[in-house]
């Protein structure tokens, strides 16, 4: 139960939630903001093994059989309605509530798990909004949202609200090294480039994070060497075409090119290897870095976290990475 009362780093959700269970004042929705690539889904589902294992008063065993079915999602009395094609269909709302006023089958409980509520429709929101108004006895709701602004105002008022916190990195660096087994300089580079997010870091050590950051670094050496922008075009259809399906592999790897441009920065400036993201990679950075004066660094690193920002608000991926590109060539 230790690991339990800091789990995922969110200790400000945890202890009025499991003390809401010891005390029996369990609200019967709760909505769980995070940003994108966060941990939200993982909180939810810990919370609902929270409200529906029954070794554990205000907790969860993690061990029993309803706490690994709820895991795998094979539990009867635990539902996860997630978005198909971007959306959340009435369809698949009226099929909630068609559940939600049946007894349980398993247990004395029944949850919901609600992935992106703001993806109903306002005729699916509110015939959701029907049963959160009259919520049945033991039917729980936990609705998980990057975008809480853009949930129905009057769901959301129905909800208790938490936001997750970002993690320090060195509890990232912790949970990678202990998770995937990776090494702590390693560890270290992901968690510093995930912005407090376990998600984003778990994004990043997936997507062969040593292979993507050479990938990278000869990427952005090229760019900053050839004043060519054919071969920058032809860069920004290759890497548009191998992350066409998966934008959190992209963003994985802009991130990783916005901690190169960083540590660039920081060298440029007369900084050490040990105030790098990328320290294992300093010497490589450092012929770089020679290869534009001061000015240049903070212009370049704005335009990636302004890529970051274009590429998760879906604008055309070929066009917005053929701009940077081209921007990363010009030497003001």
């Amino acid at each position: 139960m230790t690991q339990q009362n800091n789990l995922l780093g969110q200790n400000h959700i945890w202890m009025p939630f499991f003390a809401a269970i010891k005390q029996g004042r369990i609200a019967h929705a709760y909505l769980v903001q995070g940003p994108s690539g966060s941990t939200y889904m993982d909180v939810l589902r810990a919370m609902a093994k929270a409200l529906l294992c029954q070794e554990v008063l205000g907790g969860f065993c993690d061990l029993c059989k309803v706490c690994l079915r709820v895991e795998h999602g094979t539990y009867a009395d635990f539902h996860v309605i997630v978005p198909e094609a971007g959306k959340i269909t009435l369809d698949k709302v009226r099929g909630v509530l068609d559940m939600a006023y049946q007894y349980p089958m398993e247990g004395s409980r029944r949850v919901f798990l609600i992935q992106d509520p703001e993806r109903m429709n306002i005729e699916s929101a509110n015939m959701l909004l029907k049963v959160l108004e009259e919520p049945p006895a033991g039917t729980f709701f936990l609705l998980g949202t990057e975008n809480s602004a853009g949930v129905l105002p009057t769901i959301a008022s129905r909800c208790q609200a938490f936001r997750l916190r970002p993690l320090p990195e060195q509890e990232i660096q912790s949970h990678l090294e202990r998770e995937l087994g990776l090494e702590p300089a390693q560890a270290m580079a992901i968690a510093r480039l995930a912005d407090g997010s376990l998600g984003s870091a778990r994004a990043l050590a997936d997507a062969d994070f040593v292979e993507r950051r050479q990938q990278a670094i000869g990427l952005l050496g090229q760019l900053l060497t050839r004043a060519d922008q054919a071969f920058a075009m032809e860069a920004c259809k290759s890497l548009a075409s191998e992350c066409a399906r998966d934008r959190e592999s992209l963003i994985a790897f802009v991130r990783i090119c916005l901690g190169l441009l960083r540590d660039a920065a920081v060298l440029n400036s007369g900084g050490s290897f040990e105030n790098l993201i990328h320290g294992d990679v300093g010497t490589e950075i450092q012929s770089m870095a020679r290869l534009r004066p001061s000015r240049f660094w903070p212009l370049k690193i704005e335009l990636t976290l302004d890529l970051v920002r274009k590429i998760r608000a879906n604008l055309n991926t070929e066009l917005v990475l053929g701009n940077y590109f081209l921007a990363l060539q010009d030497e003001e």
